[in-house]
C-alpha cells in the first residue's frame, strides 16, 4: 500500500488519505479498504467468532463423533496424533 502511495499510483492516490491517518494499524486498515469497497458486507472478526457460545455447542456435538475415530486411527495406525495432527489428504506416493 505504501509503495502505492509513493509511487503516485492511482490506487495510491486513491487510498492516501485514509492511509495517512496516524496509529492506523494494517489490520484496521484492511478492514477499511475492505469495508469502503463492499459497502453493507458484514465484517466478522476473530474475537466474535471466539465469544459466540454456539461454537462451544458445535465443537462439542462434533468431538464426541471424531475422538472415537480419531482414537482407532491411532491405534490402527500405531500413531498418538492429536486432532490438529491428522493429515487431511491421503499421501499417494
Amino acid at each position: 500500500m505504501a509503495e502505492g502511495i509513493e509511487n503516485n499510483t492511482p490506487c495510491g492516490l486513491l487510498w492516501a488519505p485514509l492511509c495517512a491517518q496516524p496509529g492506523l494499524s494494517s489490520d484496521k486498515l484492511e478492514q477499511s479498504l475492505f469495508r469502503a469497497a463492499h459497502p453493507g458486507f458484514p465484517i466478522l472478526l476473530l474475537k466474535s467468532i471466539a465469544n459466540n457460545a454456539e461454537i462451544d455447542v458445535i465443537w462439542e456435538k462434533w468431538q464426541e463423533k471424531l475422538e472415537p475415530l480419531r482414537e482407532q486411527l491411532n491405534s490402527i495406525l500405531k500413531t498418538t496424533w492429536e486432532d490438529w495432527e491428522i493429515p487431511r489428504e491421503v499421501d499417494t506416493t
